[in-house]
């Protein structure tokens, strides 16, 4: 690292409200060097990114460029400065061709009516392009493109603006392993042009596989730095939540019961062949897969979410007759999907009301139901079984970090008591410390007999947590593999023949 550094930030203050989000913080970014930034939700690391990035003011503190004092008091300034960020969700204009977004703003005109010069604009762009690494023509429309290729996109418009810090805010949380793994190759190729980086995420392979040092906040303060090189997932994890974690993966030794879930010869949209398979009462089983495998399509189906065009699925024995998911409740299934703002919560409504609307026909009497009372007590019961953090249990859900969303949505679910809990992506895009309590909390279901079925991205989630794992490729069953039979290794020979 050089001796000074990139970025240097002194004594970093800020408060929204009542809440301290940063409080004192120090942090050097080197030239050419990557510097983690992890914590749980609500540590302060966003807050931090936004300051530096011109987004927020600091309250306290002070901030030096390449040696020099700044005051980056918007965007724009920072931009001026060389300071780019790549955020989770791209600002991207998706109608727009790669070229026009790349100068977006910043296009080569002339004359007095400014009139496009769009040789010129072909030529900057494809510049850009070669740097990033896209095999893409400049004039290919942003919508067309995966996403992967729109990261490209994002951090090439940083690079045309002559960005020499680049801040990556939760990079590859919708990217496929095999995409993730390339955008972490041309972040190091990055670093090693002499750019500097400061890295945002809950995924710690990527952190210890990318960065060079990491810096440890907690409820806003910074309470470790370490050399990637020396440090462990536990370590980091253990620093992150305040307390030591033995494992990532609670996994618990339960003697299996009776099958509780059969699905027969199951077709729908997204299925390209009939999937049939069990799950007993006790068994974590895991569905992976790449995207587009047909995994969610499988799940939605047999919640009543997706359509089926042929198949039957039993509970307990008895065949569920509607193809609904209030038919599949009454049952005693229950989903957790994969989007939970989408598709799983009223982000508007408090806590207690979206804990408690699994359970409405329970507590109503005569078409209505007994309000506050008996919602309190499920909403406080069952969010203290999954460890939901909130200032208020009345608090508004949109106003809670990623993890208790996901946590209040795993609640809302439990509340109906299930026989068999359908989960789909259970801990994408949330921090380790929630990931531990929610990965808690699916093994002690499966000890008290809850027969539960995951879809996950994440192959170390599947080895570490389920009895059993069904492979999907291309909307067909590739295969099954047992709880001995697990591996990396095992699982992409299936879901990539």
């Amino acid at each position: 690292m050089a001796s000074v550094p990139r970025l240097s930030v002194r004594g970093l203050s800020k408060a929204f409200y009542h809440t301290q989000a940063l409080r004192e913080v120090d942090l050097d970014v080197g030239v050419g060097e990557v510097v983690a930034l992890v914590g749980e939700n609500g540590a302060g690391k966003s807050t931090l990114a936004k300051i530096v990035a011109g987004i927020h003011r600091p309250d306290a503190g002070e901030l030096y460029f390449e040696g020099q004092p700044v005051v980056v008091d918007s965007v724009l300034t920072a931009r001026r400065l060389g300071i780019a960020v790549v955020h989770q969700e791209l600002n991207l204009v998706p109608h727009l061709s790669v070229a026009h977004n790349l100068f977006l703003g910043r296009e080569p005109v002339s004359g007095p009516v400014r009139l496009l010069r769009r040789a010129d604009l072909r030529r900057q762009a494809m510049a850009v392009i070669g740097a990033v690494g896209l095999q893409v023509s400049p004039e290919t429309l942003v919508r067309d493109l995966p996403l992967a290729q729109r990261q490209l996109v994002e951090i090439g418009r940083a690079l045309s603006e002559d960005a020499r810090l680049l801040i990556f805010d939760e990079p590859t949380s919708s990217l496929t392993e095999t995409d993730a793994a390339e955008l972490l190759r041309k972040i190091r190729e990055l670093r090693d042009r002499g750019l500097s980086v400061l890295y945002i995420s809950h995924r710690l392979d990527e952190v210890l596989g990318v960065a060079d040092r990491v810096v440890v906040l907690r409820d806003g303060q910074k309470v470790r730095e370490v050399q990637a090189a020396g440090a462990t997932k536990l370590e980091l994890m253990s620093m992150m939540v305040g307390r030591d974690i033995d494992t990532m993966y609670p996994k618990k030794v339960v003697q299996l019961g009776p099958v509780v879930l059969e699905v027969r010869g199951l077709l729908a949209h997204g299925l390209t062949e009939p999937v049939s398979f069990s799950v007993r009462a006790g068994e974590i089983f895991g569905i992976a897969g790449l995207v587009g495998s047909g995994r969610s399509e499988l799940l939605r189906a047999i919640f009543g979410a997706e359509a089926r065009a042929s198949g039957e699925v039993f509970v307990m024995g008895r065949r569920l007759q509607a193809r609904t998911p209030w038919a599949a409740v009454g049952m005693g299934v229950a989903m957790v999907p994969e989007d939970r703002k989408l598709q799983g919560l009223l982000l508007g409504m408090s806590v207690v009301d979206n804990v408690a609307l699994s359970v409405l026909r329970r507590l109503a009497a005569g078409g209505l139901v007994r309000r506050r009372k008996a919602e309190a007590a499920v909403g406080a019961e069952y969010s203290q079984r999954v460890g939901v953090r909130a200032a208020s249990l009345d608090q508004p859900v949109r106003m809670l970090s990623g993890g208790n969303q996901q946590k209040v949505l795993l609640a809302k679910w439990l509340a109906s008591e299930p026989k068999v809990l359908l989960l789909d992506e259970p801990t994408r895009g949330i921090d380790v410390g929630a990931k531990h309590d929610i990965y808690q909390t699916i093994c002690d279901l499966a000890a008290r007999g809850v027969a539960i079925v995951m879809v996950s991205s994440e192959m170390e989630e599947l080895i570490g947590l389920c009895d059993r794992v069904l492979v999907m490729r291309a909307g067909k069953p590739a295969g099954f593999l047992e709880r001995e039979q697990l591996s990396e290794q095992a699982i992409m020979e299936l879901a990539a023949q």
